[in-house]
């Protein structure tokens, strides 16, 4: 529940990657995977596999947050 609840606080504010990525580390880290490495890799894959699935296959707009602003200049 906690890990809903912050991505959905985080994701208007941080956007669909940043936000993506830290719910898939929480979890991870709730389900007692003890090394950051994996943690990180497996993150960044799911992180990116997903938004490569829906920003660029199925192109469904996803929320990118402050950081369209802070890319656009």
């Amino acid at each position: 529940i906690a890990s809903t609840f912050g991505y959905i606080v985080l994701l208007p504010t941080l956007g669909y990657l940043v936000a993506g990525f830290m719910i898939v580390l929480f979890t991870l880290h709730g389900m007692d995977m003890r090394s950051w490495f994996l943690k990180i890799g497996i993150g960044i894959a799911l992180t990116l596999g997903s938004y490569l699935l829906f920003h660029t296959l199925l192109s469904i707009p996803l929320t990118q947050g402050i950081w369209q602003e802070i890319l656009s200049g």
